[in-house]
């Protein structure tokens, strides 16, 4: 199985594996301040797409050293590229759900209608969820046409590519190598639709007046207990001993086969 990575901080760790899940943060709340503001259409995107942000590259990267793990203090975590827990599809009654083969999602049956959301399916293999960031000369180029509104005064018709939003970035950030999760998550109220005609209705009614998210800042998807029990957990370069003393104590806590290993930048780098 291949592997992916994330730098993060020691109390970041520690609540990923208390709580065996990983956090979705709001891509309008990121640190690109262009992917936080995906205007399409003249409407803004980026409020609904949540993201977790990984990347393939198992060397360490020295500035996501710097900028992710609380100023070089923090850990590198490495889980299967699969790491989240599948649900059974529930039965549709919208006819919005099953498209093709597809009969799991990595969403909780009761999450997916929500009082006041909907939380888009996404499984692994398919072209919405995992993918590797393109870097190009502009990003905001790129997502300017997600959004596609067709109004002539009678009726409106409106086609969100929403594969493409979220892994479009500029040049400047190709040192992080990242690739993303991505989970669209959308202000509808379930009791707003009772077929598929009045569901697709409501999704152009969201798009086309920008319904502001105004349900949650983050989303969180549980990891497969085989996949946390074998996570593979690299201090910083400037890890110190209580560090190192914390953090196994937390793999012995939370993990049966966690490893815990030693950078390959320590004692070569001073991270100021």
């Amino acid at each position: 199985m291949a592997k992916i990575y994330h730098y993060t901080s020691i109390e970041n760790l520690a609540l990923i594996l208390k709580n065996k899940s990983i956090r979705f943060n709001r891509l309008d709340h990121v640190d690109d301040k262009e992917e936080a503001n995906i205007i399409s259409s003249g409407k803004n995107l980026s409020q609904y797409f949540f993201t977790s942000c990984w990347t393939r590259d198992n060397i360490e990267n020295i500035p996501l050293w710097k900028m992710y793990t609380n100023n070089g203090l923090g850990v590198r975590i490495c889980l299967e590229d699969d790491p989240f827990v599948d649900y059974p599809l529930p039965e549709d009654p919208y006819g919005i759900l099953h498209a093709g083969s597809i009969k799991r999602s990595k969403i909780p049956t009761n999450e997916i209608f929500g009082r006041d959301r909907v939380v888009v399916p996404v499984v692994n293999g398919t072209n919405g969820f995992l993918k590797d960031v393109m870097y190009v000369d502009d990003a905001i180029a790129k997502t300017s046409e997600c959004l596609k509104i067709d109004d002539n005064g009678t009726t409106t018709n409106i086609s969100l590519s929403y594969h493409d939003v979220g892994y479009f970035k500029n040049k400047n950030w190709a040192f992080e190598k990242e690739t993303r999760f991505v989970i669209p998550i959308f202000p509808i109220s379930s009791n707003s639709y009772h077929n598929k005609k009045e569901w697709n209705d409501e999704v152009t009614r969201m798009m086309y007046h920008n319904y502001p998210n105004t349900m949650t800042n983050d989303y969180f998807l549980t990891i497969k207990n085989e996949v946390l029990n074998n996570i593979i957990v690299r201090l910083s370069p400037n890890a110190k001993i209580e560090h190192f003393i914390i953090v196994e104590s937390l793999l012995r806590q939370y993990t049966t086969k966690g490893i815990l290993e030693r950078s390959q930048l320590a004692d070569k780098i001073n991270m100021k």
